[in-house]
């Protein structure tokens, strides 16, 4: 029962354990620790009524020693975690010496007992300066021996004027007034230091924050017509430092002026001086005295950045500016000289084809004319490919004028012009897989497919072979929504030279022509698959280009086979 009401009082409201970290604490402590010992003694008391002499005057016995013996056994089990106090040996070992000399004193020499609590100031000296392990400690060691020696019939407490009943309670009363002492003591020493720690901590934390933020912070009290300021860090020293002199006076300058607006504007201020430029928020404190929080933040690397990355920001929009506009220009000239060259070429070729037909012509004659048509033409489609180039970025292929397109009419109208040329180059067209059908532009469609074989034939070696081969797939596309839609794989392979894999990169570049080509001097000059992506892009396809270990180029254009209105990924 004692046990159990003590450990209820002392742990109510502390479900996560009880520490005797405060007086408040010390206070439970006591209270718990007399009701226990109150309702041990009562019971006690009630046990013997019928017996003893005088059941009350047991009972406070009974309930004083248990009190006695908690307040100096109990605590060691609920002590706090030590501070980190520092151990002071030397005071420590006097402190032990005056107190073993007092017990002697009292023990020995039959002091009277007035004197019997002067260990109590000695032990309060411990309670106060020592660890409180160490304090406690010392405490029920010097009690221990207080008790013993009176029980062995030595000390102050076996005078021979004391009944026996007195003298008992007298050391009950000792131990009590030692223990409860050293109790609230020690739990006023450890609050206290706890509560030095902590200020000590957030002392600390403050200072060290505002000595060594990069903010400029101080602290100035108005008196008369100056400023003096009461606490300053280093950045606002190092910001301040023409302005404060030795005795820490704000001397009237620019910076003083701007805190003063900033003041009686109530917002911050900036302030460009000496090459800097500063950010300045000032505030009243409350306080008896007026004083002001001034808060200097130097923000001149910041606004340099910024003004740094905004002129090369400039300097990057007018120079692609001047790009879009050379771009321009070199577009307008390009379809200007390209629609200009259409008819004299248109001209040229017209009477080529006269001479051609006239009779008079010789043989040699009719020969020349006729490589002067070719050349023609091919200048009228080079043309062509230039005009239509300068009108890519413009171009784009009308949704009403999508059709579908069987893939074997595709690949045999795309062919028809090239069957002479293959067969004077003794290289054979060999056609697979022309099941399905696309959808876009007729005309479009035939051209790009057609520059696919153009180059195919010419890179290809005499007497080899170009394939043209199709195929449906599933989910080759995918619309701007996600979804991926059925398509054809119209794939053009030879057998030529192929393409190095890093060249494979620009072939698609308008004009770019590979060192392969350049030293063979392949006829044409880098149109042919530019304009076959524009064209294939412009019809919700793609292509790929590949030059498996460079043995020969494989072209594939990938067109949907439905009509769509959405972009193709």
């Amino acid at each position: 029962m004692e046990v159990g009401i003590f450990a209820t009082i002392l742990l109510w409201r502390h479900p996560r354990g009880f520490r005797i970290r405060s007086v408040s604490a010390a206070w439970r402590f006591a209270l718990s620790t007399i009701a226990a010992s109150s309702v041990f003694g009562l019971l006690i008391g009630v046990i013997v009524a019928g017996t003893a002499a005088s059941p009350l005057q047991t009972a406070a016995h009974v309930a004083a020693s248990h009190a006695a013996a908690i307040l100096m056994i109990a605590p060691f089990a609920v002590l706090p975690p030590h501070l980190g106090q520092p151990i002071r040996w030397v005071e420590i070992t006097l402190q032990v010496i005056i107190l073993g000399g007092i017990l002697a004193f009292l023990i020995v020499a039959g002091a009277t007992m007035p004197l019997t609590f002067l260990p109590i100031g000695i032990l309060a000296w411990a309670a106060f300066r020592f660890p409180i392990r160490a304090a406690y400690t010392e405490s029920l060691i010097a009690n221990t021996v207080i008790l013993g020696t009176t029980v062995a019939g030595f000390g102050p407490f076996n005078d021979d004027a004391l009944t026996p009943t007195t003298a008992a309670l007298l050391v009950t009363l000792f131990l009590f007034m030692a223990a409860s002492t050293n109790l609230f003591l020690t739990a006023a020493s450890y609050e206290l230091r706890a509560a030095t720690l902590s200020a000590r901590n957030v002392a600390d934390l403050v200072t060290n924050g505002i000595v060594d933020s990069r903010v400029g912070l101080l602290v100035a009290e108005c008196r008369g017509d100056g400023w003096a300021v009461l606490l300053v860090n280093t950045a606002a020293r190092r910001i301040l430092s023409e302005d404060l002199d030795a005795h820490r006076r704000w001397h009237p300058g620019p910076l003083r002026d701007a805190a003063q607006q900033s003041l009686e504007l109530q917002r911050l201020v900036t302030l460009e001086a000496n090459e800097r430029i500063l950010n300045i928020d000032a505030s009243e404190t409350s306080g008896a005295t007026p004083r002001i929080s001034v808060q200097l933040v130097d923000i001149t690397d910041s606004v340099r950045t910024t003004q740094d990355r905004l002129a090369a920001e400039t300097e990057r929009a007018r120079t692609l500016a001047a790009r879009l506009e050379l771009e321009r220009r070199q577009v307008d000239f390009i379809a200007t000289a390209s629609h200009e060259l259409r008819t004299p070429i248109a001209n040229v070729s017209g009477y080529l084809e006269l001479l051609e037909d006239a009779e008079e012509l010789t043989g040699p004659s009719r020969e020349w004319v006729s490589v002067a048509r070719r050349n023609t033409a091919r200048l009228a489609d080079l043309t062509d490919d230039l005009l239509f180039l300068a009108r890519a970025k413009d171009h784009a292929s009308a949704p009403s004028l999508h059709v579908s397109i069987p893939v074997a009419d595709l690949i045999e109208e795309a062919l028809t012009p090239f069957r002479d040329t293959a067969a004077e180059r003794r290289t054979e067209l060999v056609v697979g897989g022309t099941e399905g059908t696309v959808c876009g532009v007729h005309h479009e469609l035939v051209r790009a497919l057609g520059s696919l074989i153009s180059n195919a034939l010419k890179f290809a070696p005499q007497a080899s072979t170009v394939r043209i081969h199709a195929e449906t797939v599933d989910d080759a596309l995918t619309n701007s929504d996600g979804q991926d839609i059925a398509a054809v794989r119209i794939a053009v392979s030879d057998t030529g030279p192929g393409i190095a894999p890093d060249e494979l990169p620009f072939v698609f570049d308008r004009f770019y022509r590979t060192p392969d080509a350049e030293v063979a001097q392949t006829p044409g000059v880098g149109l042919g698959l530019a304009i076959a992506r524009e064209l294939i892009e412009a019809n919700n396809g793609r292509v790929e280009i590949s030059s498996p270990e460079r043995q020969g180029v494989i072209v594939t254009l990938i067109l949907p086979t439905a009509r769509t209105e959405s972009s193709m990924v």
